[in-house]
C-alpha cells in the first residue's frame, strides 16, 4: 500500500501521483504498487481528491484497489468538478472499493483498465455515486459500478464503457 491512513479524522489526501511512470519515455512495470494505492480505515470526514493512481497489484482479497475506504463516515472521493476527481488506471482489484461506510460521496473520478469492478460499494448507508467515468472493468457477473448491500443509495450520471459485467449492478439495497 502506498498511502495508509487509519484512525485519523479530517484527513485530506490530494494532488499525489502514486505509481510509476518512466519520465524518459513510458509506463513503468505493471503492478509496481503492492496492495492498494490509497487505503483509509476508520477515518471519518476524509477527502481523497486530485490523485493519479496507477499500477496497483493484488496481494490477496481484497487488496490491490486504486482507492479502498473501510469503516468511515462522511468521506468524499473525488469532488464537485472533474478537476477534483481522481484518475485510476490499471488496478489489480477494484478502481475504488468502499465497504461499511456511511454518508459517502464518490464523484467525478476517471477509472480505466480495472481487473474487477470500476467502483464497488458494500454495506453503504447513504451514498452518492455520480458523474464517474469507468472504462474497461473486467469482472463478468458484477458491474462497472457495483453496489452490494446498503440503503439510501444514489447512482447518477455515470459513464460506463466496455464492462464485461453489467454497467451498473445493484443488489440488496433499499
Amino acid at each position: 500500500t502506498a498511502v495508509d491512513v487509519k484512525n485519523s479524522a479530517f484527513t485530506t489526501i490530494k494532488d499525489n501521483f502514486i505509481g510509476f511512470i518512466n519520465r524518459i519515455g513510458g509506463k513503468g512495470t505493471a503492478g509496481n504498487i503492492k496492495g492498494d494505492g490509497i487505503f483509509v480505515d476508520n477515518s471519518d470526514n476524509a477527502v481523497i481528491a486530485k490523485n493519479t493512481i496507477t499500477e496497483t497489484s493484488s496481494t490477496g482479497y481484497p487488496n490491490g484497489s486504486g482507492i479502498q475506504v473501510l469503516n468511515s463516515d462522511g468521506v468524499t472521493i473525488g469532488g464537485e468538478t472533474e478537476k477534483d476527481g481522481n484518475i485510476i488506471t490499471n488496478a489489480g482489484w477494484d478502481g475504488i472499493r468502499v465497504a461499511d461506510n456511511s454518508n459517502l460521496t464518490v464523484r467525478n473520478n476517471s477509472i480505466l483498465n480495472i481487473t474487477l469492478n470500476g467502483i464497488y460499494a458494500g454495506n453503504t448507508t447513504t451514498g452518492t455515486f455520480a458523474d464517474n467515468s469507468v472504462t474497461t472493468s473486467s469482472l463478468a457477473g458484477y458491474g462497472a459500478v457495483s453496489i452490494d448491500g446498503g440503503s439510501n443509495i444514489r447512482v447518477l450520471r455515470n459513464d460506463v464503457n466496455d464492462s464485461r459485467g453489467s454497467g451498473i449492478w445493484l443488489r440488496n439495497t433499499t
